[in-house]
């Protein structure tokens, strides 16, 4: 079959002038991508050969490719596992699960699961990651982990510290379909062994979690509510209004919600941090629980000296004022007074 994914931003080049594109793509034989090609008026010196052959689309073309036929919703690929569930080593999650590997949110602080994913040759590069795979036997496994643990000894089950289970298909621009239902099918089934599930998400949740349980707790990533530090460091994440608005939504209609303020960058990595951290607890006011994490796997974070402006030459070891841990210490003081407050849960993965 023919495929075209999502438009997305690019720089223009002498041979391509546009500043998006996208792809059209088979899953069969190369030389019908060629014939269909062909309908399009495209030469066959465009097409691009590689692990990924395919040709690029304009706007325009895109649409007309549509309009011949190509489909705009590809089966994802699959993997196996031999086992699901696994305990988890965070204070407030007693299990935990990953039923895809990989994240088209492709989100750049960097992302540890990318980079330990990577390291560990499971994918290849950036844009492996962001083509998730779905566990094909994961209803299977959930099974036989339960039976092997007890649904009496599991206390709760995280879902996901790897992946998303809602998670964004930039060929709809909308929930990854097939995801989305895997994720339902679980949690109905820990629903039914009276399992309760904390889910996180930089997405949209679907209409209908409280018909499956009023006890899960469905949660956003939420470190800023600027547009410019989601364009560079969460490209194709939900905008962080909209997941906002969601969760607020999911509150008044009776649901557990909980906000991952993780990872949580110094104001070398995020400048105007001091005054949207505020806006941001501001802003969520209104949820059950917070967890915060600082912004780890980067050498940013290391080289901030704190208070801010104190040249790293007088840094000293033993002085917690001008040592990153500080500000972190510091901002974590903050949360934790406003949760108090606002009597909210609070968790702070500094101690886990």
């Amino acid at each position: 079959m023919i495929y075209v994914d999502a438009m997305r931003p690019c720089k223009p080049n002498k041979n391509w002038r546009h500043t998006e594109s996208c792809h059209l793509t088979t899953d069969g034989d190369i030389a019908e991508l060629h014939d269909f090609a062909e309908k399009l008026q495209l030469e066959r010196s465009w097409f691009q050969d590689g692990r990924h052959p395919h040709y690029d689309l304009t706007v325009a073309k895109r649409l007309a490719a549509v309009r011949l036929g190509a489909n705009e919703d590809r089966p994802m690929k699959t993997i196996r596992r031999k086992s699901l569930l696994y305990e988890s080593k965070v204070s407030y999650a007693d299990y935990a699960l990953n039923h895809v590997l990989g994240c088209s949110h492709g989100c750049l602080y960097p992302c540890y699961a990318f980079l330990e994913k990577k390291r560990f040759g499971v994918i290849k590069d950036y844009d492996d990651w962001r083509n998730p795979r779905i566990v094909e036997n994961a209803l299977e496994l959930l099974e036989k982990d339960l039976q092997r643990i007890g649904p009496e000894n599991i206390k709760d089950v995280h879902m996901c510290f790897t992946t998303d289970p809602f998670m964004y298909d930039p060929a709809i621009k909308g929930n990854n379909h097939q995801i989305q239902d895997m994720t339902m099918a679980i949690l109905k089934r820990l629903a039914e062994a009276n399992v309760q599930v904390t889910t996180l998400t930089k997405w949209l949740c679907p209409p209908g979690l409280k018909d499956i349980s009023d006890q899960n707790w469905y949660g956003i990533t939420a470190v800023s509510l600027r547009k410019e530090f989601q364009e560079k460091y969460e490209p194709y994440a939900a905008p962080i209004d909209r997941r906002i608005e969601m969760l607020r939504w999911q509150h008044e209609n009776g649901l557990k919600t909980w906000v991952s303020m993780e990872p949580f960058p110094t104001p070398n990595i995020e400048a105007l941090v001091y005054g949207s951290a505020r806006r941001l607890l501001d802003s969520i006011s209104f949820v059950d629980r917070i967890v915060f994490g600082p912004w780890n796997y980067s050498e940013k974070v290391k080289e901030f000296c704190y208070p801010l402006g104190t040249p790293k030459k007088q840094v000293r070891d033993d002085d917690n004022r001008t040592r990153y841990e500080a500000f972190y210490e510091d901002v974590a003081t903050g949360v934790r007074q406003f949760c108090k407050a606002e009597s909210i849960e609070f968790y702070d993965k500094r101690g886990d």
